[in-house]
């Protein structure tokens, strides 16, 4: 019961509608309601950032996961969203 009142999972269903919730590629951070009240904090869903002590993880000079990557070598959020 413990693990239940504290466990939080973002969930979409895909199935329903396939383009993702902005909350999902759109926002850096969000705000989470717990049971201590809100907090705020990076979305673990928009980018993912390899440990630095491991560089060789990092496909990209970011060394982040980019999405529906752009000739530029940036994110292409709105093209997610068609």
């Amino acid at each position: 019961m413990e693990a239940a009142a504290n466990l939080r999972q973002p969930y979409w269903d895909w199935a329903v509608n396939s383009v993702p919730p902005d909350e999902v590629i759109s926002f850096t951070q969000l705000t989470i309601t717990g049971p201590e009240g809100s907090i705020t904090v990076d979305n673990p869903l928009y980018r993912y950032v390899f440990d630095s002590s491991k560089p060789s993880l990092s496909a990209n000079d970011s060394g982040t996961t980019i999405r529906r990557v752009k000739d530029d070598g940036t994110d292409d959020v709105e093209m997610l969203k068609r």
